[in-house]
Formats: C-alpha cells, structure tokens, sequence
C-alpha cells in the first residue's frame, strides 16, 4: 500500500495482478512524507537497488505535518498501515479530508488468471484433477481482492489497472498523477515471478476439465466479471472442438 501526498493517490494493493511491480515503480516518485508499507524482503532489496524509497512512515505517522495553515484534518493515528491492508481499514485511518480528495488506485485481473496464477504460488503441480480441488477447498481466494477494494459491499476503488491492458492504463494514470516514465519503470520489474510455469498454464488448458471451477468463479466473481468483461476466451469454441482438453491432458495429465 502507497499512500503519496506528493501525487494525492492512495495506491491499494490486490493480490496475485502485479501489484509488488507496480509499488515498487511507484515508490520512485514518493517523497519524505509518503506512506510506503513493507514488502518482501527481498523485494524490498530491489527497491533499494534502484535508489527508490522504501518501507517508510507506515506506523503512527503524524497527519499534523499535512495540514494547510488553516486545515483541520486531524492529529496522529494510532494504528499501522500494512500490505494489503483493505480499503475499508485505510479509510478508518485517515483523515476523511485525505480520503475523499486523493486518487484512490488498484489492480485487478481476469479471475480466470488469477486463480491460476494462485494455484501455482501455493505450490500446485499440473496433476490429474488437482487444479479442480484446489479451487473447490480454497473458495476465499476467488474473493480475497474484493475483500480488500469494497467497503459495505461497494467498490471504493477510484481507478483500475487492468492486468490485460496495463500499458494502456498506465499511460492514462500517468496523466492523472502528472508523472511521467511510471510505465517503463514498471515495465523494467518483475517481482515476485518464476512461481508460474511457462508451459501448462493456459488458462483454456487448465479450466479445460474443470466445470466446477469455472462455476465457482462465474460465481464469486460476478462482479468482476460483468464489471470488466472477462470470460474464458473462446470457451465454445475449445469446447466443440476438443483441441483444448487434449491440450489440457497433456499438460495436466488426464484430468
């Protein structure tokens, strides 16, 4: 999590789209007074390889130090400002001024990738069937970033970053923020890859003979799905043909 006086935005972090990228390419343009959460360490040490801030002002700070000469936003909170932390803790810390003016910005991607995406950061392996029961006993995570963006059930997110179409949207929070270079930074960084193998991973493959995934996701993540528009792409095709679910064998083994 960001929060920058510097650019008026509130960076909230979701799960599993890049986000560790992107607030470290971020953090280049935070200054002394910013917000900046921990990550993993040796995230962190990339931040600090690239000369960027890091970890910073993330317990306690003093929201005294940002009122104007006649403002009136508050004195100083009592409470720590972490990774992920949600929307809904974000806005009880802070002063209701900072809230309602500030940019408030995230990330979101396909549920289709990104419960893949989680599959193999748990340490799952392209087996028969194991896919499938990975997503029917971990529900929670097919709604964990909307736990962390919604407040009483609404979106308080002000801008997304689709993990589809990141340089595009990037380009244009650019010129929100009144930065520029944010892409080629974030571009240049790849935290926390490697976990995702590059070969039985296709999302058409993977969901090829998992009906109960694909409803489960239809289902915790309707919202998303209408929002944004994603779907399996080509699903009626892969499912006339076959061609997927003999890929998906291959890979994964006779699901």
């Amino acid at each position: 999590m960001i929060l920058s006086h510097d650019l008026k935005c509130i960076f909230i972090k979701t799960r599993k789209v890049g986000g560790t990228s992107f607030e470290i390419a971020l953090s280049k343009f935070c200054g002394a007074n910013d917000i900046i959460t921990p990550i993993a360490v040796k995230d962190e040490q990339i931040r600090t390889e690239l000369g960027f801030r890091t970890a910073q002002n993330y317990i306690n700070p003093d929201w005294a130090r940002f009122a104007g000469a006649e403002d009136d936003i508050g004195g100083q909170t009592l409470q720590e400002y972490f990774n992920h932390i949600t929307a809904a803790d974000v806005k009880a810390r802070i002063p209701a001024a900072i809230w309602d003016d500030y940019l408030i910005v995230s990330m979101v991607r396909s549920p289709y990738g990104r419960i893949i995406s989680s599959f193999f950061w748990h340490g799952g392996k392209p087996r028969r069937g194991a896919f499938e029961r990975f997503v029917v006993k971990n529900q929670h995570l097919l709604s964990q970033n909307q736990v962390i963006t919604h407040i009483d059930g609404v979106c308080a997110v002000d801008y997304f970053l689709r993990f589809e179409s990141l340089q595009d949207d990037v380009a244009v929070l650019e010129e929100k923020l009144n930065i520029t270079g944010l892409w080629e930074q974030f571009n240049s960084i790849n935290a926390k890859g490697g976990t995702r193998p590059k070969e039985g991973a296709d999302v058409l493959a993977v969901f090829a003979n998992a009906p109960r995934a694909r409803q489960l996701v239809a289902q915790h993540c309707a919202g998303d799905i209408e929002r944004f528009g994603y779907a399996l792409p080509d699903n009626s095709k892969a499912n006339n043909t076959g061609v997927v679910r003999r890929l998906g064998t291959r890979l994964f083994g006779r699901l």
